[in-house]
């Protein structure tokens, strides 16, 4: 399960919690004319990360 919050103003925080491991990973989405994504998590969790970003 991955959730999208906004904790400051187009600054976006990613949380992915992996039941199996009872562990959430979190990543950073920075909003602007370059926006960077600041990814903490392993790499296989990429796709459920970029999925809630881009709404």
């Amino acid at each position: 399960m991955t959730n999208l919050t906004e904790i400051a103003p187009d600054i976006f925080r990613i949380n992915t919690f992996v039941p199996e491991a009872n562990l959430g990973f979190s990543q950073f989405l920075v909003r602007d004319e370059e926006p960077l994504l600041f990814h903490t998590g392993m790499k296989g969790l990429f796709p459920l990360v970029h999925e809630p970003s881009q709404s």
